[in-house]
């Protein structure tokens, strides 16, 4: 398990990118999860459902002339596990959630995804001069998902005004990537191994936000 994180500025362009590999695994999707076999409780062992392997994250925020500020986030993340069942009752316990023998929990994988976002932004300020606030650093949460963009909550341009007006236009999945989020995992149905539900296609969304 390791993560690597790295935060670049420089004349006014703000880089941030997470590396992470790790693993997390239980015995349980959920509190209500039964077992395949109550006789081989040691097969549910597996994989957490969130247990993505690999993730990567960056994201940059630069001027882009005449008050306007570029935007632009790229999240990519490794497939995540999904169960192998039969779709029959085998060892008769009147659940249909047996697997393959030899077969363990969240054994599949499904496809990786990746998400590019990009905002446009252009903010004026009025209204004189903003008091002066409390000093020190400033934190920002960044988020990723499969309907994310971490751009989305930044301010385009700084501003020392009271009040700021913000026109913007911002892009989740920009390029239109078809990112999996359920993967038929039963082997008697014909869709088992392929893709059953997707996240959001391209959005595109134009806004404007007052702040003071």
């Amino acid at each position: 398990m390791w993560l690597f994180r790295s935060t670049f500025i420089k004349g006014g362009v703000v880089t941030t990118t997470t590396f992470s590999d790790y693993g997390d695994w239980n015995e349980a999707d959920s509190p209500f999860s039964l077992p395949a076999d109550a006789a081989n409780l040691a097969a549910e062992r597996g994989p957490a459902v969130d247990d993505a392997r690999h993730r990567v994250m960056g994201f940059a925020s630069m001027p882009a002339g005449h008050g306007l500020t570029l935007g632009v986030s790229v999240s990519a993340r490794s497939a995540l596990p999904y169960d192998i069942t039969t779709g029959r009752d085998d060892n008769g316990d009147s659940l249909s959630t047996d697997r393959p023998s030899g077969t363990s929990r969240n054994t599949g994988r499904g496809r990786a995804t990746s998400d590019v976002g990009m905002r446009l932004s252009w903010r004026r300020g009025f209204g004189g001069a903003a008091a002066a606030g409390p000093g020190g650093p400033q934190v920002r949460v960044v988020r990723a998902g499969g309907d994310s963009n971490p751009l989305a909550d930044m301010p385009g341009g700084p501003s020392d005004s009271k009040y700021s007006v913000e026109l913007y236009a911002q892009a989740f999945n920009t390029l239109n990537q078809t990112n999996a989020t359920v993967v038929g995992g039963v082997l008697s149905s014909p869709f088992f191994g392929h893709v059953v539900a997707a996240a959001p296609g391209r959005r595109v969304e134009v806004g404007m936000r007052l702040s003071h």
